[in-house]
């Protein structure tokens, strides 16, 4: 019969080892998240200025 601090301390060593496994998934999904806000952030500057660029050249008549 096995000993009893022996499968004590591979049932705390299994839990510990899901908790970290959940833990780093947790901190991959949130920085793909966080890369995903960051790029719509990103795109949206980019049209804002680009679109305000090309309203100023229409609405400028030298360049017309």
């Amino acid at each position: 019969m096995p000993d009893v601090k022996v499968v004590a301390l591979k049932g705390a060593v299994l839990v510990l080892l899901i908790l970290l496994v959940k833990s780093n998934l947790l901190r991959i999904k949130m920085s793909f998240v966080g890369s995903l806000i960051a790029l719509l952030l990103t795109a949206a500057l980019l049209t804002t200025v680009s679109g305000s660029v090309i309203l100023a050249i229409a609405a400028y008549p030298k360049f017309k």
